[in-house]
């Protein structure tokens, strides 16, 4: 059977439990996550190694893919050795090679995850211990009492509270007979670096410029009050693709059209469209009838007469500026947008230390 060594890329021997393979797996996956690394060339590395990581832990975490890949490796393993005893002795100067920078990493975290388990598990039988102690001290611990008023009555909360810094004090002190101070410094201080790391990378990474694609718009009143039309453009969502925003599109100018616009749509590209709203002399004498309505008593509104007003005043306005009419402008645009910068960033630079 010829393939990669499984075990080898999990750093685990041959007759591994499901348990120590599951911890090596993990510890592996907290090493080589692409996230991890910074240049494109070390995430694709790192990203490779992942995955052969995971295609070994899906065959030796299943119990009959892992029995059928020892028959395999056993025999692969067997030929070649042989092959190996012949190069072996057909060359003299052969020197082992040294293991790679991978499989020191490999061995060095399956060393940290296997005393970092015993740890844990100590902690809990320390735990425990304690706590059955505590019950027997507090079972054969006879209460004081008083001719008048009985037994002392003590607050729950303040038991359980005086319980548990016993039993962390205890605790404690097991720890230290335990662990080495070495241990726990080196645990302190990757503890440390972590979170430095994250620290600073919060700090002192500059926000990204990334691609977007905006739906602008741009609405125009005609005639306007100047001569010069004012082009004034505003947001409406950014999107990832234009096809994206082209929809985004479509959809606001099917609301003009419902609204009563005169839609005109660039077919071919679909990121190009404008809406017209007009207004004629009858919609504008409407328009002023009315307001003349709403300003006019209604026993003193004489309906005909306010209809000729209204009717003059609209033919004055349409001879002087012309049709008025309110015209809106789409377009999808290529934007360069900054990523938002962290809430550390962002606090420092309001201090002033950055």
């Amino acid at each position: 059977m010829a393939g990669p060594d499984f075990y080898k890329i999990l750093g685990v021997s041959p007759s591994a439990s499901a348990d120590e393979i599951k911890a090596a797996h993990r510890e592996l996956v907290k090493i080589f996550h692409p996230d991890l690394f910074s240049t494109s060339a070390e995430k694709a590395r790192a990203n490779k190694k992942l995955q052969q990581i995971n295609e070994a832990y899906a065959t030796l975490s299943n119990p009959g893919r892992r029995r059928r890949y020892d028959a395999g490796f056993s025999k692969s393993a067997t030929v070649a050795n042989g092959a190996s005893a012949a190069a072996t002795r057909g060359s003299s100067s052969s020197t082992p090679r040294p293991p790679s920078a991978a499989m020191a990493w490999t061995d060095l975290a399956r060393r940290v995850s296997k005393k970092l388990g015993q740890l844990k598990h100590d902690y809990r039988v320390v735990a425990e211990t304690e706590r059955r102690r505590h019950q027997r001290a507090k079972a054969f611990q006879k209460p004081r009492t008083n001719a008048r008023t009985g037994p002392p009555k003590e607050n729950a909360w303040i038991r359980n509270f005086r319980g548990l810094s016993e039993m962390g004090r205890n605790s404690a002190k097991r720890w230290k007979q335990l662990v080495s101070p070495k241990v726990t410094a080196i645990i302190a201080g990757a503890v440390i670096l972590i979170f430095g790391s994250l620290i600073l990378s919060a700090v002192f990474e500059e926000p990204e410029s990334v691609t977007a694609w905006g739906l602008l718009e741009n609405t125009v009143n005609e005639p306007a009050k100047d001569s010069v039309r004012e082009r004034q453009w505003i947001s409406l969502g950014h999107y990832n693709t234009t096809s994206e925003c082209a929809e985004s599109l479509r959809k606001q100018v099917a609301l003009d059209a419902q609204g009563g616009g005169k839609v005109f749509l660039d077919e071919r590209s679909g990121t190009i469209a404008m809406t017209i709203y007009a207004k004629s002399e009858a919609a504008l004498a409407d328009e002023y009838l009315h307001a003349k309505l709403k300003q006019t008593p209604a026993g003193a509104a004489d309906r005909q007469l306010l209809e000729q007003q209204a009717k003059a005043e609209a033919r004055e306005f349409i001879t002087k500026n012309g049709i008025a009419q309110r015209v809106k402008h789409y377009q999808c645009r290529e934007l360069q947008l900054l990523k938002p910068e962290s809430w550390l960033r962002n606090k420092l630079k309001q201090l002033g230390l950055i």
